[in-house]
């Protein structure tokens, strides 16, 4: 006889979040929701170090460093360390903030420059081949 007391099938076999802040899965590239509304993505392995002091996490790559501050920061870079979390973004509570540092070499800044200079035009990749046909 079954016990209605029970949770669903869901609920009881699938993994618990540790937070809403991030979200557990493995994935070769994490992404951080900063709080200036961007999206940065970076493959996990071009990770160049990581650092954790006082509920602050920093996770340096080379185009700048991810600052992710809150409680649960040491929690999330446990979560990370392992290729369990893929996703991480401010919720207020648990992560109080995630911020993105560029380093100011000329490079990073001449890329950023170009990026921004594009336009719909520079885009379209159909108008370019039918040119050169």
């Amino acid at each position: 006889m079954s016990d209605n007391n029970d949770n669903s099938f869901t609920d009881r076999y699938s993994t618990k979040r540790a937070s809403q802040a991030w979200e557990e899965a493995s994935s070769p590239i994490v992404r951080f929701r900063t709080d200036d509304g961007a999206c940065w993505g970076f493959i996990f392995h071009h990770l160049e170090y990581a650092r954790f002091e006082r509920d602050t996490l920093l996770l340096e790559w080379s185009i700048g460093t991810i600052r992710i501050r809150g409680p649960k920061a040491e929690i999330f870079f446990d979560k990370f360390a392992n290729h369990q979390a893929t996703s991480v973004g401010a919720d207020g509570n648990d992560i109080e903030s995630v911020t993105m540092r560029l380093k100011t070499d000329e490079a990073v800044e001449e890329a950023f420059a170009a990026i921004e200079k594009l336009t719909d035009a520079d885009l379209n990749i159909d108008e370019e081949s039918d040119e050169q046909v």
